[in-house]
């Protein structure tokens, strides 16, 4: 959702539903031997919310601005120490694009994300022959430039 307040200022609302409960399992099937390894993921559906907002300084400059809130489909019972993702997190982001005519355009963004510590309580699994205990304590940055051209 966009609404314009004024030719030069817009605020953006977003929810997206994400249908995570379709992937229930892994299952990898051998081609050298009949075996199959099936690893349970157990995902639940998930709801993504967002805010931001449009500024055009310029006729040719533009800046956005947001953030986001999401959780994770992974269930704490399914979790595996490889699984780095928290049970929900926060993330904030800004690009600036500026337009060098109607077809060149060159933009930078950044972004941050606010990621909650997740708790590691994994008992004994196909994949985890001894119970594992911890947490995980991660951020994310990401910067990006791009070129675009308009035809």
């Amino acid at each position: 959702f966009f609404q314009a307040f004024s030719r030069e200022f817009g605020v953006m609302l977003g929810a997206q539903y994400t249908h995570w409960s379709e992937f229930q399992d892994f299952t990898i099937k051998h081609n050298y031997a009949s075996a199959t390894s099936i690893e349970p993921l157990g995902y639940k559906d998930t709801w993504k919310y967002s805010v931001g907002a449009r500024y055009q300084v310029m006729s040719n400059l533009t800046v956005n601005a947001g953030v986001s809130y999401d959780n994770s489909p992974s269930a704490q019972k399914y979790k595996t120490p490889t699984s780095i993702e928290p049970t929900n997190y926060w993330s904030a982001g800004v690009k600036v694009n500026y337009n060098f005519n109607d077809h060149w355009a060159l933009g930078v963004s950044y972004g941050h994300a606010f990621l909650s510590k997740n708790d590691i309580d994994i008992g004994v699994t196909p994949s985890t022959p001894a119970p594992i205990k911890g947490e995980t304590d991660v951020s994310s940055n990401q910067l990006g430039v791009f070129l675009t051209s308009q035809f």
